[in-house]
């Protein structure tokens, strides 16, 4: 995509009468004798010139033995014409709600380069529909912002912004397309998750692995910057009749990195293809019956809970990496889900490992 939008764009149309107008003047001929020579009204040619009637078809090809200039011209013309009309009636429908781009992170979705870098407000709404794949501000809360704001009123004290939630869940959704995978297959996706599970004890930049595992059960795995203002950890969803998970750094470790994986993962093989799951690094999220299923089928496959007693007793890091080697996961899995049951998030933050991650672009 090229990255600026400077181009001449006049703000009127040409109506194809005018260029009748000029085939007329160069053969000297009036309004009567091309009425007598095409068998048109003089209504009718008077209404073309003035840009209030269209060239047919028929007309065009009346025009096309009086001037002997071919009548795809003449109706190729009109079209460029009509349409030319349409986008500016479409802009200036545009300019009555030229603020709206000012709801997005605009400025960031163009240095990712999903949108064109431009000034003008009105070219913003319209790079904005585009990206979303709507017609119109309307047609995108009907569509887009709809669905987000009803899976919020499930928890109504979580805070949220969902323009910005809505832009990084179409950036979701515009990666995921460049990804091949195959067709789905539960069992194989199922297989896959007990092998990235013993992956994580070896693994601290873990994409790749991830993407290419689960490309081969048919689940497309994407990795999207969060917006700033919006703290979203990853969601889970269906496009083009392909399951998505996509994700975000949000947390910057790999404990809680893999537990929103497999918690993404878990939205794909228990809750079906209709629903969308965007999930918030919020207190209160996990209210929701969905999430706190994922969570606790997440947790479940990282460590079984029969651990957790064990778990909240651990007074040592040496605890921590033993009991780790013997589950075979990796060591902030276990401080993850320790320093959530002791609710002690000060003592074992020294021993957190941080996600490596090349921001993807």
């Amino acid at each position: 995509m090229d990255k600026h939008s400077e181009h001449f764009d006049p703000d009127y149309a040409v109506a194809p009468g005018e260029t009748l107008r000029e085939a007329m003047a160069e053969r000297g001929m009036a309004q009567k004798e091309l009425a007598d020579r095409t068998e048109l009204a003089r209504k009718t040619i008077n209404e073309i010139l003035k840009g209030k009637a269209p060239i047919s078809p028929e007309t065009a090809a009346k025009l096309a033995l009086v001037f002997a200039i071919p009548a795809e011209y003449w109706t190729n013309l009109e079209a460029k014409y009509q349409q030319r009309k349409a986008l500016l009636e479409r802009r200036r429908e545009m300019a009555e709600v030229a603020g709206w781009h000012k709801k997005f992170p605009y400025t960031e979705l163009a240095k990712r380069e999903l949108v064109l870098v431009t000034r003008d407000a009105v070219e913003k709404v319209e790079q904005l529909c585009r990206f979303f794949g709507v017609s119109s501000p309307d047609s995108f809360d009907t569509v887009v912002l709809a669905p987000i704001q009803a899976r919020f009123k499930q928890s109504p004290k979580v805070a949220h912004k969902p323009f910005i939630i809505a832009t990084w869940l179409q950036a979701a959704r515009i990666a995921s397309r460049k990804i091949e995978a195959d067709s789905y297959n539960p069992a194989a996706f199922a297989n896959a998750l007990s092998q990235l599970r013993s992956l994580s004890a070896e693994k601290t930049e873990p994409q790749q692995q991830i993407q290419e595992h689960l490309a081969k059960a048919g689940v497309v795995v994407v990795f999207v910057r969060e917006f700033a203002g919006a703290a979203v950890s990853g969601a889970a969803f269906w496009e083009s009749g392909r399951p998505v998970i996509a994700l975000t750094r949000c947390g910057k470790r790999l404990g809680k990195f893999w537990f929103t994986f497999f918690h993404e993962a878990m939205h794909i093989l228990h809750h079906g293809k209709s629903g969308m799951f965007v999930d918030m690094d919020q207190s209160g999220w996990d209210k929701l019956r969905e999430e706190s299923d994922a969570n606790r089928w997440a947790a479940q496959l990282l460590i079984p809970h029969k651990h957790d007693k064990q778990l909240a007793a651990m007074t040592t890091i040496q605890e921590v990496d033993a009991f780790a080697m013997n589950l075979n996961i990796h060591r902030d899995i276990v401080v993850h889900r320790v320093e959530r049951l002791q609710k002690d998030y000060k003592k074992w933050a020294p021993y957190r490992t941080r996600l490596a991650w090349e921001e993807p672009r």
